[in-house]
């Protein structure tokens, strides 16, 4: 819920942004080529949009990690449970079995 309420006050910024500054434009240089008259917020929506998909990888890549990592803790306490239950085989047998072995 508060996701969706940040995420409209979010958008509602952007769209007072892109608002104010839709008449104030800018030269963009690349060094060998100049775009002129680009206005203000494309840019910044643009540099914002190129930043969001450079970041996303890692995002997926350090989720998945964590998965990976939570399945192999739940896996590795579910071992070490299942080796401390005594075996059933081992329980009823004990008192029987020690003195064959004497």
């Amino acid at each position: 819920m508060f996701k969706l309420i940040f995420f409209l006050i979010g958008l509602g910024v952007a769209l007072i942004f892109a608002g104010v500054n839709a008449t104030n434009t800018s030269d963009i240089s690349f060094g060998f080529a100049v775009i002129r008259d680009v206005p203000v917020f494309l840019s910044t929506m643009t540099a914002f949009l190129a930043g969001a998909v450079f970041t996303l990888p890692f995002a997926f890549y350090i989720s998945l990690n964590k998965k990976r990592t939570a399945k192999k803790k739940k896996s590795r306490n579910e071992e070490i449970l299942l080796a401390a239950e005594p075996q059933p085989a081992e329980a009823a047998g004990a008192g029987a079995d020690d003195s064959a072995l004497l």
